[in-house]
């Protein structure tokens, strides 16, 4: 199983996911029901006052059930930014409990780091298995995900075999596909995305045939005094109308 290297980035993003969530969870309980409503709009004001001053996108709402749900595109820096140094002690009552989720959190976006360093495979190993200990002692063994399962067993032997993870990630990957198709990616998130969908289909395929022999030429006679309505660079669409096949032949482009 060591062939196929785990993403530490998304490893990472993931994990935060499931902190945010289990902290969440821990600070919305109260003692009497009565209590419960008001301790509700007290803690969504505290996560939305964090999200304002730490300039994230995590957005919280409050459900029919009397939950707080997250939501918003959110990466692994937005997740650092918002649970590091996250003062529970302004929502919660005990005191010692909130020190140590906070040490927690912080303590896993540096062991992260780690994973991008050489020659230090045991200390990883220690502090990734003392960490996910910690982890199962403040929200309890149903909280331990497959992604914490693979951060305390596993994810320092990748580290000992592979050296700097960090080399593995896809972030290179994800970022390339934005620059190249701005939205390639995005379009299922968005409005008319049928429309968008289909319109990079067929981009892709004139893709295809403007790389062969005279394919440039014969498209660009076919599409004389086109006007394309896109929305990659409305700048290189006023510069030239075909601008995304009239570009260096050697540029990769990947399809959905």
């Amino acid at each position: 199983y060591k062939n196929v290297v785990p993403d530490v980035l998304h490893m990472k993003l993931r994990i935060s996911d499931v902190l945010l969530a289990e902290i969440i969870s821990l600070i919305t309980i109260t003692s009497t029901i009565a209590e419960r409503a008001q301790h509700l709009r007290n803690v969504l004001t505290f996560l939305e006052q964090r999200a304002k001053d730490m300039k994230t996108n995590h957005k919280f709402i409050l459900t029919k059930k009397n939950e707080i749900e997250v939501s918003g595109r959110l990466n692994s820096q937005m997740h650092e930014r918002f649970l590091r140094d996250l003062p529970l002690d302004a929502i919660m009552k005990d005191y010692q409990k909130a020190f140590f989720i906070k040490k927690l959190c912080n303590d896993f976006f540096d062991l992260m780091k780690l994973y991008s360093i050489s020659d230090i495979y045991q200390y990883v190993k220690n502090e990734s298995i003392k960490w996910c200990q910690r982890y199962t002692s403040l929200f309890g063994a149903a909280a331990v995900t497959i992604y914490i399962h693979v951060l305390g067993n596993h994810a320092f032997e990748f580290h000992q075999e592979y050296d700097n993870l960090g080399l593995y990630t896809l972030q290179g990957n994800e970022k390339f596909n934005d620059v190249t198709t701005k939205d390639f990616f995005l379009s299922t998130n968005k409005r008319n995305f049928n429309d968008q969908l289909l319109k990079k289909r067929i981009r892709a395929r004139l893709i295809d045939i403007a790389l062969k022999p005279s394919g440039l030429a014969l498209l660009n006679k076919l599409f004389f005094n086109w006007k394309i309505n896109d929305t990659i660079s409305a700048q290189e669409s006023s510069r030239n109308s075909f601008f995304f096949l009239n570009e260096d032949p050697h540029r990769i482009y990947i399809r959905c």
